[in-house]
């Protein structure tokens, strides 16, 4: 599961929890293509990642929802003290971005700036745009978070009316056994998005 998703399963867990007392569950924070790779290859059952508009063979995608991005700074940074950032003033800054081990960009994150640094997750990116490295994009739940700690500030983006929302789907290898516990989880995890 992409980190930036873990907060929403919350309360699915602690549901999960109650429900399958006996059932071992390992949690694990990883790159879009690299969930793929797990799921494909057994090492988890389930996985959570942000569409990559591709089908992969030997898993099965379900789309389940969408989670809204903002582009933040750090309240220090130059872009934060404009009232609309416009594209063309985003480009001279650097931009944080996320890839996997492998060197996969998040296909949703446009690049924008000639200037880039790359980190592997968000808690990465999150700290360094706190530090005043860069700008970025980032789910709009932990933008918010951010904002309260007054760590951070949402750009007012000229070419954004709203959060733009990023797909996500639940991956599960095919033709998988699935027990009382994986089955009642990969319902939870699709109605999710739902509330």
């Amino acid at each position: 599961m992409d980190d930036a998703l873990l907060p929403s399963l919350t309360s699915i867990l602690t549901v999960f929890s109650s429900r399958f007392p006996a059932t071992m569950l390992e949690l694990c924070a990883v790159t879009t293509s690299d969930v793929l790779s797990l799921v494909h290859t057994g090492s988890a059952d389930l996985g959570l990642m942000f569409c990559n508009n591709e089908f992969p063979q030997g898993v099965d995608l379900c789309y389940v929802g969408s989670l809204p991005f903002n582009g933040v700074v750090s309240p220090t940074h130059p872009l934060a003290k404009l009232d609309v950032v416009t594209a063309t003033e985003l480009i001279p800054h650097r931009q944080l971005l996320i890839r996997d081990i492998e060197g996969q960009a998040l296909p949703h994150c446009p690049i924008l700036s000639p200037h880039v640094w790359w980190g592997n997750n968000f808690n990465t990116i999150n700290a360094m745009v706190k530090e005043g490295l860069g700008w970025s994009f980032i789910p709009a739940h932990m933008a918010e978070q951010y904002v309260h700690q007054n760590e951070m500030v949402i750009m007012n983006l000229s070419f954004d009316h709203k959060p733009w929302q990023v797909p996500i789907d639940r991956v599960m290898a095919k033709q998988q056994a699935r027990g009382p516990a994986l089955s009642w989880l990969a319902d939870a995890i699709t109605h999710l998005w739902n509330e």
